[in-house]
């Protein structure tokens, strides 16, 4: 049987679920992950009708970090469940300006990506890290990346541009906003009904894609 892994890897966990390919569409065998990585660390997993599969805690010492943890996973993925997966799929942050979709990873797209974290510093080293382990592990086992930022990608310069001069625009660390304007905006934020702070998530939501969505309330507003 053909089987994809998809790795979710964060600071202190790793979420992963095996897809069998066969027949056309994936279809879910198998969910699971490792928590309290480098604290009390334990793999939890069931098939996709929610059968336990394995419940077992490990010594902090033996997963001390999130490619340890994913080799736990990885392990017992190959041991006890037969699962020799042919490729690997993972949720990375940010793709930056480089990628709007997913990508086939490489030592060129691992640097690249290294690149962008100064933008998410919590979230891309961890998802890096499990593309490394693999990588090193397991060299032709194909990688894709697949992106947070691809959702926000394809809207005019007008959405994505803060309205400053292009010189000065670097990113929000690059911007110093003052005090009053943060408490004026709170402020603001805080008399909205609960309402009008959900509406724009939820179109965007329902069309599953990122919308600008303010000349839209603009409209309805006039």
């Amino acid at each position: 049987m053909d089987t994809i892994l998809v790795v979710n890897a964060g600071s202190s966990s790793v979420k992963f679920q095996v897809f069998a390919i066969a027949g056309g569409e994936p279809k879910c065998v198998i969910k699971g992950q490792i928590e309290g990585v480098g604290t009390w660390p334990r793999l939890k997993a069931q098939d996709c009708d929610g059968a336990l599969l394995v419940d077992t805690s490990f010594s902090n010492e033996s997963i001390a970090d999130v490619p340890a943890a994913l080799h736990a996973a990885g392990l017992w993925l190959r041991e006890e469940q037969r699962i020799k997966p042919i490729a690997v799929g993972h949720r990375v942050v940010h793709g930056g300006p480089d990628y709007d979709g997913p990508v086939l990873v490489d030592d060129a797209v691992i640097k690249r990506l290294e690149k962008f974290i100064p933008l998410a510093p919590l979230h891309q080293p961890n998802n890096l890290a499990p593309i490394r382990s693999i990588r090193a592990r397991f060299p032709e086992l194909p990688q894709v990346a697949c992106f947070d930022t691809a959702f926000h990608r394809g809207h005019a310069p007008v959405a994505d541009h803060y309205a400053i001069p292009a010189a000065l625009r670097g990113g929000s660390s690059a911007i110093w906003i003052p005090r009053p304007v943060v408490r004026i905006h709170r402020k603001r934020v805080a008399e909205r009904r609960p309402s009008d702070r959900g509406g724009p998530s939820n179109y965007c939501a329902s069309r599953q894609r990122s919308i600008d969505v303010r000349a839209r309330c603009r409209r309805k507003r006039g």
